[in-house]
């Protein structure tokens, strides 16, 4: 990911009674028009990350991995591509293959390596993603809420897992979907079987990565939350959705976590 604009969003968020609350740490701008931002979450006690990019940089890139042979890590995918910013993507199995379906270079990844060819697996058409194009970003909505929602916006809102526009440069898919038009996904409880009905693990505290959008689709954010040590709690999925939304995301997704989150920068 290259960059060469910058999108502020800093300083104590003021929240409502009952949410996270976020507690800005530090602040760097790692390249021109590339800022990350360290929060201290309390409610629960963990480290979260912010990469914060504005799309309508002059001078921008946002690339994802084409379809690989193998596994490597972000941090040497990222040398690789001399970035300046990465963040681990979708979930994954052997093969590698990834839950939902993914773009890289250009092109679109096999069936054989996408999730929404896997017909037997669970996780089969569940993904929603974040498409980027030349001059234009878009996204589509997840399969649940497609067929719970009332959503009109995104890439053929109607039709679950649909193909990619034409002209997709990269493309990142995850699910479940946190931030659904700018409103959060809440539960009456973090740990409810109702909350998150397309995922079971985001009912469990673990660390987290998630993507987002702003409602003018100008600022893309990545973020990383910790978690599973002594001073890091790791966030419930609910808890993450108020995150983003308190972030500005208008669109955000759940992206693979626990040992995979990964936020690196040069």
């Amino acid at each position: 990911m290259r960059a060469t604009a910058v999108a502020l969003l800093a300083g104590l968020l003021p929240l409502p009674a009952g949410a996270v609350t976020l507690d800005l740490r530090s602040e760097e701008v790692v390249a021109d028009g590339v800022v990350v931002r360290h929060y201290r979450a309390s409610s629960p006690a963990t480290d979260v990350w912010v990469a914060e990019v504005d799309l309508c940089g002059a001078d921008l890139a946002v690339e994802a991995t084409a379809a690989p042979s193998g596994f490597s890590s972000t941090g040497s995918w990222a040398a690789s591509r001399d970035a300046v910013l990465a963040s681990n993507g979708d979930f994954y199995t052997s093969g590698p293959q990834i839950y939902g379906d993914a773009v890289g270079d250009g092109v679109r990844w096999p069936a054989d390596q996408r999730g929404d060819s896997a017909s037997g697996a669970w996780y089969h058409r569940d993904h929603g993603w974040i498409a980027f194009l030349h001059d234009e970003v878009t996204f589509t909505h997840t399969r649940w809420v497609k067929e719970h929602g009332s959503s009109s916006t995104g890439w053929q809102p109607e039709t679950v897992a649909p193909d990619p526009p034409p002209g997709t440069l990269s493309l990142v898919s995850g699910f479940p979907e946190l931030v659904v038009d700018g409103v959060p996904h809440t539960c009456s409880s973090p740990t409810a079987s109702d909350c998150f009905p397309d995922r079971t693990d985001m009912r469990s505290r673990h660390p987290r990565t998630a993507m987002g959008l702003t409602e003018d689709r100008g600022t893309f954010l990545l973020v990383a939350v910790d978690g599973r040590t002594g001073s890091n709690s790791g966030m419930y999925g609910a808890e993450l959705a108020d995150t983003l939304h308190q972030l500005g995301a208008h669109t955000a997704f759940n992206l693979d976590g626990g040992g995979s989150t990964q936020l690196w920068a040069d």
